[in-house]
């Protein structure tokens, strides 16, 4: 196998050791996919063949209130030009994936705490709408300890205008797991760390209505419901 496409998306997968005829691979659609059906395919000696169909239905979200610090909303001309350039530099960031998978074990939550809010929640703040909670919110105190939910590469650990305290991991084949508004950074960009390392603690920085976890999961360049991930059982 070549190259493996899902509705002319290049996914990244990975061949089964002695077996090449098994591929594994990772394809998510997101809260803004309309509902249709999607094929994946691969190329094998030049020649396109159907591996699954997907079909996508549509999903109604609900919606919320906060109220957040108005600076958080109505952006002075420095926080404007801050936010912009991180955005870039997360596009970037998001692009330099590892091919090849980073972790063993299936995925598990980032910490032992009920949710607070759930994917796909329409966000008004301060009575303004801003769009949608594209992850997970775990109920957390400041300084409670956040763990990797898998093995993989600390590619961003700092400071960032509107996540706060953030660290993102790479776990290969597509796959990010991202943790926002820490109180305390302790994991080191550039390292590889196994799962439910100690990444750092949690806190209310960045534009928050207090101290919670923001746990995200990018496949493929999707926002998805990190749930989902969580609910994949590889026997």
């Amino acid at each position: 196998v070549s190259e493996l496409t899902c509705s002319n998306e290049i996914i990244k997968f990975r061949q089964e050791v002695g077996d090449q005829n098994i591929l594994w691979f990772y394809y998510a659609q997101d809260y803004f996919t309309e509902s249709g059906d999607f094929n994946c395919s691969a190329k094998i000696n030049d020649q396109d063949k159907i591996l699954v169909n997907i079909h996508v239905e549509s999903k109604k979200f609900g919606e919320e209130s906060l109220r957040v610090s108005p600076k958080k909303v109505n952006l002075s001309k420095k926080d404007l030009k801050r936010s912009q350039m991180e955005r870039v530099r997360l596009d970037q960031v998001y692009k330099t994936t590892i091919d090849d998978p980073l972790f063993l074990r299936d995925f598990v939550a980032p910490m032992n705490s009920r949710l607070t809010s759930v994917y796909g929640t329409r966000r008004v703040f301060n009575n303004t709408r801003l769009g949608q909670h594209l992850g997970v919110d775990y109920k957390a105190a400041v300084g409670d300890e956040i763990f990797s939910s898998n093995s993989g590469k600390v590619i961003l650990a700092e400071n960032l205008f509107f996540s706060g305290n953030t660290v993102i991991l790479d776990h290969g084949m597509g796959i990010l797991s991202i943790y926002m508004h820490m109180s305390k950074i302790i994991a080191k960009e550039g390292d590889y760390v196994p799962q439910l390392s100690l990444l750092g603690l949690a806190g209310s920085t960045g534009r928050v209505t207090g101290p919670h976890l923001h746990w995200g999961v990018k496949i493929n360049g999707h926002w998805v419901d990190g749930l989902n991930l969580l609910a994949i059982k590889n026997d």
